[in-house]
């Protein structure tokens, strides 16, 4: 796309140029401004060489005028410049583009009316000394204002043109007419330096675009420095702080087991061997977040999705704080919204190490006889659902708000020498957060406390049914407890008779797991009679166990297919067990 004429000619920045184009016109307009003092200075000495070069008696009053007027324009010129300097970051490079071109426009219309008034009255003697005041004028004005090509044509152009004009048509009427080699000379001369000025303007934009670069380059490195004696200092008080948290559980460990060692008193080794067992366990939690950071910054980090119980996952995770709840004196609260779809399919571990950290540090930020509150909520309309962790604790200053999740930051540095941690959980929150496609925000006052909410997209579950055929109460459990773990609603028989009528009465079962030696009728037979069903699970997946080594091994699981042949036995219920029926 092609510029437009104001691009052309310096009035605006050039729009392909994006951003940059609009730094390149403001360095055009400073560098202009530089030059435009000495040039509104020059400009006015050369007009009073020009009168003085025409003076007589006649012609005093109107030179006069046309001086004061020179006077004026060169004025004005200044304190345009003054004020363009003044308000440079305040107002579009536009405008201060237009209103210096103006006052040089002023300047060339007044020379332009001298050319046109007073040349045809100059003897030649006096004409050739005008003229080359005239080509000095025009020379300067195309180095020093044509940065803005506008302005710079406006002060070689209107002048010379008109002079050539004169020169040509007015003043043979006056019956002066110049030698002809000095118009010849002009004639030559005006597309010269019109083509110079155009010439300079481009070389002008060109260095302004590089000193835009560089100005850019600059500022990137200093950002880049600064980031790095950030990074630097923050990873300083990082080592200090990770000297003290290992070496804390460590000298725990260390001294218990030595105590420990000391003394017979059984008594006295177990409550050591509790510290050294509970410093072993705070020394894990630190190493696995230094390995969970590390996997996060190579992208090695894997999700999963997989269904699982919701409410199981709040109340266990919170039962992992109980003592420390009980020993502060904590009031805690766990609300999940009604009719909450709590059988969803996602990250469980992920979450589970998200919720274990807000726990944490609400529980460590929060001085004893405080409050923990946990919320698990989700909007209708929308398919996120909202995890929020509140507190009475500490809180956090406003400008701190976002710095916590960063790496090796914590709010305030005294926090770390009296609470401890390394500054990596709540950037390993984030992280993880996003991971799963969710966000993680803060809401915080000092002294008051604080809430953190998580929104993380969990697809409700596709319900699948499982139904258990077998007597035996334990295996009853066992089996019920395994498949609600991935994510089935389970139906219990006891015997192959009762297995029956419930494929008939309740539809579709999504997996069948039957005992082949059940009372009334076995498992084999009930699999037999099933595959002949009219019903919706004639073709489901069935295992069958058996507990006889007669014909299969002992304690074996296998999977019967539509025509009732058996297939290699397999030791392990999960891996027959299909994860997405």
């Amino acid at each position: 796309m092609g510029r437009n004429w104001k691009e052309r000619v310096g009035l605006s920045p050039v729009l392909a140029d994006g951003t940059v184009g609009e730094v390149v016109h403001r360095k055009q307009i400073q560098l202009f401004c530089r030059h435009n003092c000495s040039a509104a200075v020059g400009n006015l000495l050369c007009a009073m060489l020009l009168v003085s070069s025409a003076w007589s008696p006649e012609l005093s009053l109107s030179l006069t005028f046309w001086l004061v007027a020179s006077v004026v324009v060169s004025s004005v010129r200044l304190l345009v410049q003054r004020n363009v300097l003044r308000n440079s970051r305040t107002v579009q490079s536009t405008e201060h583009a237009v209103q210096l071109a103006f006052g040089v426009l002023l300047s060339g219309l007044l020379w332009s009316a001298f050319a046109l008034l007073f040349v045809p009255m100059m003897s030649a003697t006096a004409l050739a000394t005008q003229l080359v005041i005239f080509a000095g004028v025009a020379a300067g004005a195309a180095v020093s204002t044509s940065v803005i090509l506008a302005a710079g044509l406006s002060l070689t152009i209107l002048p010379l043109g008109s002079l050539l004009v004169s020169l040509l048509f007015i003043s043979p009427s006056f019956g002066n007419a110049p030698p002809w080699h000095l118009t010849l000379s002009l004639g030559l001369f005006l597309p010269f330096i019109a083509s110079c000025a155009g010439r300079l303007a481009k070389s002008y934009r060109r260095n302004a675009y590089a000193a835009a670069e560089n100005e850019e380059l600059l500022r990137e490195r200093s950002q880049a420095l600064q980031e790095v004696q950030a990074a630097n200092k923050a990873k300083g008080r990082f080592l200090a702080n990770i000297s003290h948290e290992v070496r804390t559980p460590m000298n725990g460990i260390i001294g218990m087991i030595s105590l420990a060692l000391s003394t017979e008193d059984r008594t006295e080794q177990e409550k050591y061997l509790e510290i050294a067992r509970s410093s072993g366990d705070a020394l894990l939690a630190l190493l696995n977040d230094f390995i969970d950071a590390s996997k996060i910054e190579s992208g090695k980090l894997t999700f999963s999705s997989e269904p699982f119980q919701l409410d199981h996952l709040v109340q266990h995770t919170l039962q992992l704080f109980t003592e420390r709840i009980v020993s502060k004196k904590l009031d805690t609260s766990v609300s999940l919204q009604e009719d909450l779809e709590v059988t969803v399919v996602g990250d469980e571990i992920r979450l589970r190490q998200v919720l274990f950290n807000l726990l944490g540090n609400a529980i460590k930020f929060t001085e004893e006889g405080g409050s923990i509150a946990l919320r698990v909520s989700r909007s209708e309309h929308e398919p996120d659902y909202l995890f929020e962790v509140e507190d009475t604790g500490i809180g956090i200053a406003e400008e701190n708000l976002e710095l916590i999740f960063e790496e090796f930051q914590q709010a305030d540095t005294s926090t770390t020498r009296k609470y401890g941690g390394t500054g990596l959980g709540l950037a390993i929150c984030r992280k993880l957060v996003r991971g799963m496609g969710g966000e993680i925000s803060v809401e915080s006052t000092p002294g008051k406390g604080s809430l953190f909410q998580v929104k993380i997209p969990l697809a409700p579950a596709v319900e699948k049914r499982a139904l258990i055929a077998e007597d035996h109460p334990t295996n009853q459990k066992t089996a019920e407890r395994l498949l609600e773990k991935l994510g089935y609603q389970v139906t219990i028989t006891k015997n192959g008779k009762m297995t029956l009528q419930a494929v008939k009465d309740s539809g579709r079962f999504d997996l069948i797991l039957l005992d082949c030696q059940m009372p009334k009728i076995d498992g084999y037979e009930a699999a037999q009679a099933i595959r002949e069903l009219d019903s919706p699970s004639a073709d489901t997946v069935i295992i069958a166990c058996s507990a006889t080594n007669e014909e299969h091994p002992t304690n074996t699981y296998q999977e019967i297919d539509r025509n009732g042949s058996l297939s290699q036995p397999s030791t392990e219920l999960e891996h027959l067990i299909p994860q997405k029926p």
